[in-house]
């Protein structure tokens, strides 16, 4: 996929930094999440060299929507509304690192170095990362009079009728086309009277919030 540059038997920088790695199982899947933990060692690492409320030089606070916000929604838009949602794959390592931080995304691995050349599960700033891009996606979408909220790598949306709806769905997937963002097709959920987003169900028909028969 590009977001990692291949191994090498000699440091590319010096000095470079490599972080512990870990992994965990995908739920759902059979493929597991790496994780790099850019929080180690303390008061040395990664991390600790990121501002908690800056980006680029900008003071920001990380708010991110929940399933009441969806609830507020589906509220306005009124019983039997059809809901829809897309979500991008590997969303974190679709975006790239600034290449002035390559050193410090080195991982060795048998002996071996390798770098990380996009943005990894770990990272102080990831998710600011992403929310910013799915943020632009829903922007674009708004100003097209197409409804849509984001939480990070996930997007959904509501309308009163099931045209409108479709027509937001089916927009929202060609704009993730048309700026490169890949998304995860399995994961796709067409306009529908029931949607489970962010581990909620929600139900128009009968206006009720559930906890999914899965869990």
């Amino acid at each position: 996929h590009g977001a990692m540059y291949r191994p090498f038997s000699t440091m590319l920088f010096t000095p470079i930094m490599s972080s512990p790695l870990m992994t965990r199982e995908k739920r759902g899947s059979d493929k597991r999440r790496v994780i790099v933990d850019l929080s180690y060692p303390p008061g040395l690492s990664v991390n600790d060299g990121i501002p908690r409320d800056s980006y680029l030089g900008h003071q920001y606070k990380l708010c991110l929507p929940g399933p009441l916000d969806m609830r507020d929604a589906i509220r306005a838009a009124g019983p039997g509304c059809f809901m829809w949602s897309r979500d991008l794959r590997r969303g974190y390592r679709q975006l790239r690192a600034c290449p002035l931080d390559y050193p410090l995304l080195g991982i060795r691995w048998r002996g071996l170095w390798y770098m990380d050349l996009a943005v990894c599960f770990g990272i102080r700033v990831g998710a600011k990362c992403m929310q910013n891009t799915t943020s632009a996606v829903c922007t674009i979408l708004q100003h097209e009079g197409h409804f849509a909220l984001n939480y990070i790598d996930d997007i959904a949306g509501c309308h009163t009728s099931q045209e409108g709806s479709l027509a937001a769905y089916k927009r929202c997937g060609h704009l993730l086309q048309e700026l490169g963002l890949v998304e995860a097709t399995d994961k796709q959920a067409a306009p529908s009277k029931n949607l489970i987003w962010l581990g909620v169900e929600f139900d128009s028909q009968t206006m009720q919030m559930k906890v999914p028969q899965s869990k």
